[in-house]
């Protein structure tokens, strides 16, 4: 070969450049380099596996090395001593995208040292991702004869099916094979000749065309195009690839081969034309097809599935499969899910609702088959069918089998020769009978032999096709007995509108029956209980109209019936009573559980009015009554005296105020003298009275009058109590006024050293008055100091409970005590007295009595004679006004 054209090492990059990116499909090629190529060549995969290797690769490899060359193996096994990581570093970095061209020298066995120029390029699949690398090369050591690779070169370019065409920068022809005669069908029909300009040989139209892919080319680029070619009846295609041919980094001329790819071409169109029809089928097709991978991420989804579920053939729209089944199918479908994955290529039943975009679900049934073995697929194929309309009739069909089975009705269907078809398990209650016993029997079974005249005539209105509505009826039961019942009678027709059965529904209304019998009894109770009644009764309706009255109402009243009913009598209720009884009447209009009572005058047919104590309740709603029931009585006499009562009342109010204004002139008249009177005795307290006779009278006398005074003032403090009409009350502390009481009378309680127990932690205050809790407090305690027991030290606990109703305080003391039945009525009284002791008044609970009742208080006491003495005084929970 010419050396000005290119040379072997050139010719061998260029073929090498022609594999990318689709080498492991060129067969031609790899037999090419295979067969001729004395320059070895080799293909990896991503992991470093050999896929495949040339001739010359593994001859070399035993030659030098010794060893053979297997496929699968990795091709670091095969690397020299000590350049793993080098020569892994090479397949990494062309695995990137990049072409990576390596020379080194390397030590043989027989210690002479072979040269070799390596070019790793990247290959690319189908999808436009790397698959491995590609490999070629060159031995450039001494010992190789230019003349072999230049012979090999000739053969490839004589025998390989491709054609080839080299051509210097100035687009003059250099050489070409025995097949480049293809070329010549670019143009004209002549022999290619070297040393001519290649545009001699291209038709005129297609020059300029050539002469800028040229152009293209010898910057560097690479020209690929399809040509069609009509050859006779059919088309011919040729796949040209013109490309730079590189030597030293320098483009030292342009290369041009074509290929036959008619075949290709034709595949491809045959390949069209069936995904063409594929596509239609799947955009007519009303299965529902998708593919989703090993992650359960869906990859594909038929027209169909797009048009029901709304989601498209985009990464951003696709789901998880997961994550669109219905709740209750999930662990279903996981299940027949790992069946797939466990049984390749065998499909797997599944039955499931998915949601569609818009929320809702939609049933599907189908298959899962795992093809995730097989390459061309490599992926789970699901091919469903939408059953949501059978489902929705299965589920409309189970739901009226419910309906009808779980009705208490009974529901029969009977054929054309009236024997029974159908009995639902409301027929079984009802009539007695099992499906099993009954059904293929004739339906006069359970007709009564007096009926059975009935039972013909329905069935020829129904062969009519007509309807039979609700009539009554009685049938007979398996025990015998007759019930009655309500019964509905159809045609079952079928498709042709031609009667082929009867359907039945019958409902037992025997209680109904007994209901009714009851309701005309309690009927007849009512009009008897109207009739007989004491009080009087009226019947009255929704508008005031009087339906019909009692006897007793009538003799009340004093009217005949021709009187009152029909009409509405408002004219006999008194005009100050008129709106008391229209309320009254309203109130159980509005609600009919509620009875309103009221009292009414009423007009007599003696002119006089009579009072009447009376209740409106409605019984509208009854069908034994239908109407609103007046009950009245005559209470005149009661009310008479009553207003007699009142007037009594008001009289003794006004007694009663008349003796409380004398006690205050009683009181305000004696407080003069009674003070004339104490400034006597002190008078005489200033004189030495020497006669004894006369002494002892002035000391009656004084003491009589301190009595006297003593007396209008415990009278004056009663009647300021009990006309008081305000009394301040506030929050106070029972232990604050107890301390203050104790320190009043600090002097009796040091003589007589009383163990005093308090405990006021469950109601630690009060709303009271503070003068009165003062004297409460006061009067308790001094009145255990008095009534002390002297043969034993004096106890006094005192304690404070809280309840619903207030605050309850207990004051308990181990002194005398006294008969609490023997002085019952007498124990809060004025200046009552139980014991003998000087020093006692009789007034202290009386005075507590009326203070804690005059703020809404009460007191209770137990006492035990020489045991003690227990007070319970009871406060309101909130202050009062007094």
């Amino acid at each position: 070969m010419n050396e000005d054209v290119v040379s072997a090492a050139g010719m061998m990059n260029h073929l090498t450049s022609q594999l990318n990116p689709y080498l492991i499909e060129q067969i031609d090629y790899k037999n090419i380099l295979a067969n001729y190529v004395e320059d070895s060549y080799l293909i990896v995969d991503t992991n470093l596996h050999i896929v495949d290797f040339g001739i010359n690769f593994r001859e070399q490899y035993l030659k030098y090395f010794g060893r053979d060359v297997k496929r699968g193996t990795s091709i670091l096994d095969y690397a020299p001593q000590g350049r793993e990581e080098v020569v892994s570093s090479f397949y990494k970095w062309a695995m990137t995208g990049e072409t990576l061209e390596n020379e080194v020298e390397l030590p043989m066995p027989n210690k002479t040292l072979i040269s070799y120029k390596s070019k790793y390029r990247p290959i690319y699949g189908k999808n436009e991702k790397i698959v491995g690398v590609f490999v070629s090369t060159i031995n450039t050591s001494l010992e190789r004869k230019a003349g072999q690779t230049e012979s090999n070169l000739k053969a490839i370019f004589d025998n390989t099916s491709e054609a080839f065409l080299l051509l210097d920068t100035q687009g003059i022809i250099k050489a070409f094979n025995n097949n480049a005669r293809l070329l010549g069908l670019l143009g004209k029909e002549q022999e290619l000749e070297e040393d001519r300009y290649i545009l001699d040989f291209i038709e005129d139209d297609r020059k300029a065309i050539i002469q800028t892919y040229i152009n293209e080319v010898l910057t560097g680029k690479t020209v690929q195009y399809d040509r069609p070619y009509l050859q006779g009846n059919s088309k011919l295609w040729i796949n040209y690839s013109i490309s730079p041919v590189i030597e030293n980094g320098q483009i030292k001329g342009i290369c041009a081969t074509g290929r036959d790819i008619t075949a290709r071409k034709a595949a491809e169109e045959e390949i069209a034309k069936r995904e063409t029809k594929l596509r239609s089928i799947l955009a007519n097709s009303h299965d529902f097809l998708f593919l989703y991978d090993e992650d359960k991420k869906i990859e594909f989804l038929s027209p169909i599935i797009e048009k029901v579920f709304g989601y498209k053939n985009a990464a951003n729209e696709i789901p998880n499969i997961l994550n669109n089944i219905h709740p209750d199918d999930l662990e279903s479908v996981i299940t027949q899910l790992h069946k797939a994955f466990i049984s390749p290529e065998e499909p797997i039943a599944a039955s499931l609702r998915m949601r569609c975009k818009s929320g809702n679900y939609v049933w599907l049934e189908g298959t899962f088959t795992n093809m995730l073995m097989v390459k061309e697929v490599n992926a789970v194929v699901g091919n469903f069918k939408d059953v949501s309309e059978r489902k929705a009739s299965e589920e409309n069909q189970a739901f009226l089998a419910a309906i009808i089975n779980n009705s208490d009705d009974a529901i029969v269907s009977i054929d054309t020769d009236k024997n029974i078809m159908s009995w639902n398990k409301g027929a079984e209650k009802m009539y007695g009978y099992t499906s099993a016993e009954i059904i293929g029997k004739s339906i006069y079974q359970i007709v009564p032999l007096s009926l059975y005249h009935e039972e013909d005539s329905v069935f020829d209105k129904i062969y009519k096709g007509e309807v039979v509505r609700s009539f009554e009826t009685r049938r007979r039961t398996k025990w015998d007995k007759l019930i009655d019942i309500s019964l509905t009678t159809s045609p079952i027709k079928d498709s042709n509108n031609k009667v082929i059965g009867v359907s039945k529904i019958a409902r037992d209304i025997s209680e109904k029956k007994q209901a009714e019998e009851k309701i005309r009894s309690n009927e007849r109770r009512f009009r008897s209980l109207l009739k007989n009644s004491n009080d009087g009764l009226i019947l009255m309706s929704l508008d005031g109209v009087m339906l019909e009255i009692s006897q007793t109402g009538k003799h009340i009243l004093g009217y005949d019936e021709t009187e009152l009913l029909g009409k509405t009598r408002y004219d006999l209720v008194h005009p100050d009573d008129l709106n008391k009884v229209a309320d009254a009447f309203m109130d159980v209009v509005r609600n009919s559980e509620k009875t309103s009572y009221f009292e009414y005058r009423s007009l007599a047919k003696d002119g006089n009015y009579k009072w009447l104590e009376a209740s409106y309740q409605s019984l509208l709603n009854d069908p034994a009554v239908g109407a609103i029931v007046v009950n009245f009585r005559d209470i005149t006499e009661r009310k008479n005296l009553e207003i007699e009562r009142e007037k009594l009342i008001d009289t003794l109010n006004i007694k009663n105020t008349d003796l409380r204004n004398f006690s205050f002139i009683i009181s305000h008249n004696l407080r003069a003298p009674l003070s004339n009177l104490l400034g006597f005795v002190s008078l005489l307290q200033d004189i030495n009275i020497e006669d004894s006779m006369l002494k002892d009278i002035c000391e009656s006398f004084k003491t009589s009058t301190m009595q006297l005074d003593n007396t209008l003032n415990d009278l004056t403090d009663i009647i300021l109590i009990r006309e008081n009409t305000f009394v301040e009350q506030k929050e106070l502390k029972f232990e604050e006024f107890f301390t203050q009481v104790k320190s009043q009378i600090s002097h009796s309680l040091q003589e007589i050293q009383p163990e005093i127990e308090i405990d006021f932690k469950n109601a630690p205050a009060v709303f009271f008055n503070e003068a009165y809790l003062s004297s409460i407090l006061m009067n308790l305690l001094t009145n255990a100091i008095k009534y002390r027991a002297y043969e034993r030290p004096l106890k006094i606990k005192v304690e404070t409970q809280k309840d619903t109703k207030g605050v309850v305080l207990s004051f308990t003391d181990n002194g005398i005590g006294f008969d609490v039945k023997r002085y019952k009525e007498r124990i809060f009284g004025l200046y009552q007295r139980f014991h003998d002791r000087a020093y006692g008044k009789g007034l202290g609970l009386f005075m507590i009595k009326t203070q804690i009742e005059s703020l809404g208080g009460s007191i209770e006491v137990e006492s035990t004679v020489d045991v003690g003495t227990t007070f319970r005084l009871r406060f309101n929970a909130l202050p009062i006004s007094a």
